[in-house]
């Protein structure tokens, strides 16, 4: 009888633990600026979640245009890290949101999806609105090169200028 009765806390235990209630977001968004030295465009984002007030130890999805991923979870704090990439010309400046799903509400997602079904109806637990710059294709040549060029075509003038008056 007391296992019986240990058992059903423990499903009732498990059970609170994995939802969250009135979440709060704090989040850090960073986005490639640059397309010089990189082939695609990154979105990294930091986010630290709270439910009822309270550290959370639940597993989350973000779904960023359709594609959706699992956040990675800092075991020790309760900091949440998701990371989307794409080619340059998919990812333009723009607003985009991050959809952000418990498990049961992925579950039913996956479900959808195999059977053919819109997930435009589903609700998130929270989403993050942020807005991308774009990325700069900034000049080939960097402004640090073109004046240590220009500084040498000048002192090579000056020097055999100078040799030239001196003899």
């Amino acid at each position: 009888m007391i296992f019986n009765v240990l058992f059903i806390f423990s499903v009732i235990y498990s059970v609170t633990a994995t939802t969250c209630n009135n979440p709060q977001v704090e989040h850090n968004t960073y986005s490639t600026k640059e397309a010089l030295l990189s082939s695609r465009t990154v979105f990294v984002t930091d986010i630290t979640l709270k439910c009822d007030g309270q550290a959370t130890k639940i597993n989350l999805y973000a779904e960023l245009n359709g594609h959706i991923t699992l956040v990675g979870k800092d075991t020790e704090t309760d900091k949440y890290q998701v990371t989307f990439e794409d080619h340059h010309r998919k990812l333009p400046a723009n607003n985009y949101l991050l959809k952000f799903y418990d498990e049961d509400t992925y579950s039913v997602i996956r479900k959808n999806q195999r059977s053919g079904e819109s997930i435009s109806d589903i609700k998130p637990l929270f989403t993050i609105n942020f807005h991308h710059q774009g990325v700069g294709y900034g000049p080939i040549v960097s402004t640090e090169t073109i004046v240590i060029l220009l500084s040498s075509i000048v002192c090579f003038c000056v020097f055999s200028n100078r040799n030239k008056i001196l003899a």
